[in-house]
């Protein structure tokens, strides 16, 4: 199982879009629409119920924006704390 978790610019995160495999929960998120407009930054984590800041990135969403390509591997939190130092602005 797998679920999307969608990362906001200054570093506040959500998750949705569970399913059994990674191009399951893609094509969910493809299907949002703008329900998570301030949340524009989106990756794949394991689904193991709850989730905690420890858990790692599978895989990044980067077809429109590769700057965040290097969170692949990374803790939640790593993510967060670098995007909260570092907000990324349109």
């Amino acid at each position: 199982m797998y679920k999307a978790i969608l990362f906001s610019p200054g570093g506040d995160w959500v998750t949705d879009c569970s399913g059994q495999t990674k191009e399951e929960v893609w094509d969910r998120v493809a299907d949002l629409g703008s329900r998570w407009i301030f949340y524009p930054y989106i990756a794949i984590i394991k689904d193991k119920g709850h989730t905690n800041s420890f858990q790692r990135i599978c895989e990044v969403y980067t077809e429109y924006d590769s700057s965040l390509s290097w969170i692949k591997g990374k803790a939640i939190r790593t993510i967060q704390a670098y995007l909260s130092k570092n907000p990324i602005t349109a």
